[in-house]
C-alpha cells in the first residue's frame, strides 16, 4: 500500500515510509541497508527506546537472520 501511496503522490518509496512512520500507531522501524551492512534507520516514534539501529560512527552488518538478507532460515 505504502508503494502505492508513493506512486500516486510521485515521492520516493523511502519518503512515503517516513510519511506513514511519522503518523502510524504501530511499532515499525524503517532500516536502509547497502551490501549487507545498515546504513540508517529511523523507528516510528522516537520515544521508543531500541526501536532503531545506532550507526553513527559505526558498521553495523545486517543480521544474518533478517528477511533482508534474503536467506530463509
Amino acid at each position: 500500500m505504502v508503494s502505492t501511496a508513493a506512486d500516486r503522490y510521485r515521492v520516493s518509496l523511502v519518503a512515503a515510509i517516513l510519511r506513514w512512520l511519522s503518523f502510524t500507531e504501530r511499532r515499525a522501524v524503517l532500516v536502509v541497508s547497502r551490501d549487507g551492512y545498515i546504513l540508517w534507520s529511523r523507528p516510528a516514534s522516537w520515544l521508543e527506546v531500541g526501536a532503531f539501529v545506532r550507526t553513527a560512527g559505526r558498521t553495523v552488518p545486517v543480521p544474518t537472520d533478517s528477511l533482508a538478507t534474503g536467506h530463509e532460515t
